[in-house]
């Protein structure tokens, strides 16, 4: 009977530890590594029908077709703020929970994802690799040089639902919707006073600390 059973399934569901033949990531079942296989050939089958942006996956687009509708599905249980796509809910989420599983490897400051540790990483490294076609400045990543760059440009697509405000980078909205809201989700876990931004937590937690990086050059 068992036999039965497994030769009644198909191959996909019986093969195991598939490895790429390019870069050895190993797969349970084959219809997942010719999904990523396209990362190696290039192969985009999935077409965008309201601009011209292609995608490897269907699930990357039907993320990207969001952008288009400005459907926001996934709510925060606590706070209610929306986003587009799940994982950034969850990622959001940690904010609430305090949970940070990511560890750096040199200081052990902890972060609630993985993104955030690379890019605190690179305080390390002091690695720049990224420099901004205009004034030169260097930056660790592709998105640090994208948000800086609207400096030069006056670019602010970020509008504000509440006031006429608009910002160019969506960190930046979000602590100005804070204002709004009167909601203080940063707090001092030496004095438990809250704070609206993570800033000025951090400018709080020096009194406790005695750091004091700003001197006088007069006195």
């Amino acid at each position: 009977d068992e036999q039965k059973k497994i030769r009644g399934k198909t191959k996909d569901e019986t093969t195991k530890n598939i490895a790429c033949h390019i870069c050895g990531a190993k797969f349970r079942l084959k219809r997942v590594l010719d999904v990523h296989m396209r990362v190696h050939t290039g192969e985009k089958p999935h077409s965008c029908m309201l601009c011209e942006a292609k995608f490897s996956t269907l699930t990357s687009l039907i993320r990207h077709t969001a952008i288009h509708t400005g459907e926001k599905a996934f709510a925060c249980p606590i706070c209610n703020i929306k986003f587009r796509v799940k994982s950034n809910m969850v990622t959001h989420l940690k904010i609430h929970t305090r949970v940070k599983p990511f560890r750096c490897s040199v200081c052990n400051h902890k972060f609630s994802d993985k993104t955030a540790r690379k890019k605190h990483f690179q305080t390390h490294s002091k690695e720049r690799p990224f420099p901004c076609s205009v004034c030169g400045i260097m930056f660790g990543d592709k998105k640090a040089v994208r948000n800086h760059f609207k400096i030069h440009t006056g670019e602010k697509p970020f509008k504000c639902n509440l006031c006429e405000a608009r910002f160019a980078n969506r960190a930046s909205i979000k602590a100005h919707v804070m204002t709004h809201t009167g909601k203080k989700l940063f707090k001092c876990t030496l004095c438990n006073l809250n704070f609206t931004h993570k800033n000025s937590l951090k400018t709080h937690v020096k009194n406790h600390s005695g750091i004091r990086p700003f001197s006088c050059n007069l006195c």
